[in-house]
């Protein structure tokens, strides 16, 4: 019941071993129901009053949607109010990248864009990068986000004059945005009750905005493959070659930086990031974790050498119990995030160059197939015919990616602590 209410999370259970040892009759209780919390009628009724009035509204989307398999309600109220709709990395998959409003996950690009306060663009457009299109928009519907300082850039995002927040948590309403209009509540229940009231309610804006987008995107794709395109022909291939419906699980490496931004999804849950992990090895359990969940989807890892150095052992438990994962074994003999970091900020590196074993001979050792591709042109073929083997898979390749221009490096300690 405290996993799966409020904002839904893991519960530690400690059983002493007495008790564990001890044996009595006890009456097996029902499953507890679990009910979504229903937003206030007047806040509701305050932010259809803000929507109803803007020209230019714009809509993020966090985790939260998913988790409330509200992707449907979402649907229906961007395209009733013509908003274009951004998501956060969690968020990745509430809406279709192939809808015409989904600007997908690239609100900090570029990363190292400062905000110039005040000088707004007049028109959507002739925005450059996402913070240009928000400093446009005069309106926005915030749903199961918690502003993170990653996700706004230590939180110098300047976000439309109007804010709807909609979050279940209300510790997150203000915490780190002020808004103009808070909603608690269960995000597919509020925007159930916004679309509602909306139905009737006459638009200042009705105009189709999927230009904007469209144009938003093709200037931000043309920004990666100017930076790196080879990044960029990662993308597109791994998109070519993957099942729509393919699970794609990160650990922390460059490649999966790529795909965070510019991989397309088409469906809710298909996305699993570490995201409040943040930690290397977090792939191959979680994959495994996946694939048990769902078993009739291919899921596929992305893991950088270091990440999955971390926890490769658990590939013992894919053999055994036959979970059948494809693992991306991205190659550059470092970790490839931290080196290029250290790089800019101290002008020279420290233990992130890696002495690494022969991963095809570690596969064969597990039992594993394996292949080792020596340019992504070989990627498209060498994955389709991993998933369709059904067995778990390593293919292993030697690349040297650039981190993306949206992902900053991280701050020192001390800067954090005084934010």
């Amino acid at each position: 019941m405290q996993m799966q209410s409020g904002r839904p999370g893991p519960v530690a259970i400690e059983i002493p071993c007495d008790v564990l040892d001890a044996s009595d009759d006890v009456e097996i209780l029902e499953p507890a129901t679990v009910t979504r919390p229903e937003p206030h009628p007047e806040q509701i009724y305050q932010a259809v009053q803000l929507i109803s009035k803007a020209q230019h509204p714009v809509i993020w989307v966090g985790g939260g949607v998913i988790v409330s398999e509200a992707s449907d309600e979402l649907l229906q109220l961007a395209e009733r109010i013509q908003a274009p709709v951004f998501t956060t990395i969690l968020g990745k998959g509430a809406i279709s990248d192939e809808h015409p409003l989904a600007a997908g996950s690239s609100i900090l690009h570029p990363a190292s864009c400062e905000y110039l306060a005040g000088n707004s663009v007049p028109d959507p457009i002739g925005a450059l990068n996402s913070n240009e299109f928000f400093a446009a928009c005069d309106a926005m519907v915030a749903i199961g986000t918690r502003f993170t300082e990653e996700e706004t850039n230590g939180w110098r995002l300047r976000l439309p004059e109007s804010l709807i927040h909609i979050d279940i948590d209300p510790n997150e309403i203000n915490r780190n945005y002020p808004a103009t209009v808070g909603i608690v509540g269960d995000a597919r229940q509020s925007l159930r009750q916004l679309n509602q009231l909306l139905e009737s309610m006459p638009l200042q804006n009705s105009a189709d905005r999927s230009m904007e987008v469209d144009k938003l995107k093709k200037r931000i794709l043309q920004d990666c493959c100017q930076l790196a395109p080879k990044g960029v022909e990662l993308v597109q291939r791994l998109r070519t070659a993957l099942p729509r419906e393919t699970i794609i699980v990160s650990d922390l490496t460059i490649a999966a930086y790529w795909c965070r931004r510019l991989l397309d999804l088409y469906q809710p849950r298909t996305y699993v990031y570490p995201w409040g992990f943040c930690t290397l090895g977090f792939g191959v359990p979680a994959a495994i974790g996946a694939k048990l969940a769902q078993p009739d989807q291919p899921v596929v890892l992305l893991s950088g050498d270091g990440g999955f150095l971390f926890n490769c052992q658990e590939l013992a438990i894919a053999v055994q119990f036959g979970v059948p994962i494809v693992v991306l074994l991205f190659n550059d003999s470092a970790y490839g995030v931290l080196k290029p970091q250290q790089e800019k900020r101290y002008g020279r590196t420290n233990a992130v160059d890696l002495v690494n074993p022969d991963f095809m001979m570690l596969a064969r050792a597990f039992g594993v197939d394996s292949q080792r591709v020596e340019s992504i042109d070989q990627l498209d073929l060498t994955i389709t015919k991993a998933i369709e083997s059904n067995q778990t898979t390593i293919i292993e390749i030697p690349l040297q990616l650039p981190l993306p221009i949206m992902e900053p490096a991280p701050r020192l300690l001390h800067q954090s602590r005084n934010q």
